[in-house]
């Protein structure tokens, strides 16, 4: 694990998004032991996505189409069973600061007390029965640090996350309504390689970089 020496982060912003200017993910220290750990969504945090998601959850639309070959998606979220493998619920700003808000003192502590700064907060994603996510590491310049928040779901079977710690052992983590998943998004490979068996199963993405 990383001793906690700071870092030296160079920084540039598109579009008001910071990004770090590493010239490979082999400059991103190991923050944790494992690289991943389950918690509680914070009380608040939780009931604020939730009634978000429930007043807007009939405004949801699809995320990609997966007949369009130009979609950046559909080399990782496909399908066998439905047309459209994943929808999303667009979040207003409001809701965005309130969930990087909530979250930041948690991974700040889970980290080593590092300093961190926010990048995105995707809308809540609803993944559809036969679902696949291909196992992937994320985009090392804005995605470091993350979270993955379950806010609903109704499944048949428990749909796990396929997560590699930092020595390559895959391991598998489970989410309930409620429950969140911090990892090391840049550098642990991570997906659902199995195929959702159920109704429905509904995400949100949080994301920070790692300045200090």
């Amino acid at each position: 694990v990383d001793s906690g020496n700071p870092i030296k982060v160079n920084l540039n912003y598109e579009n008001g998004i910071p990004q770090v200017l590493f010239k490979d993910k082999s400059e991103i220290p190991q923050f944790t032991k494992a690289g991943f750990q389950k918690r509680k969504i914070p009380k608040n945090v939780f009931q604020g996505i939730l009634s978000f998601y429930r007043r807007e959850k009939e405004k949801s639309s699809p995320e990609f189409d997966p007949s369009d070959s130009k979609s950046g998606l559909n080399d990782f979220i496909s399908s066998s069973k439905v047309e459209f493998p994943t929808n999303l619920i667009q979040l207003d700003d409001h809701i965005v600061n309130e969930i990087f808000i909530g979250l930041k003192a948690m991974v700040e502590e889970w980290s080593g007390n590092r300093e961190i700064l926010q990048t995105y907060c995707y809308g809540i994603r609803t993944y559809f029965d036969g679902a696949i996510l291909k196992k992937h590491t994320d985009v090392f310049q804005t995605r470091i640090l993350s979270a993955i928040l379950n806010i609903d779901q109704q499944v048949n079977e428990a749909w796990p996350l396929q997560i590699d710690d930092h020595n390559g052992v895959e391991h598998e983590v489970f989410l309930k309504p409620g429950e969140l998943l911090l990892y090391e998004s840049a550098t642990l490979n991570h997906g659902r390689v199995k195929p959702l068996n159920g109704d429905f199963y509904s995400n949100v993405f949080v994301h920070y970089i790692c300045i200090s």
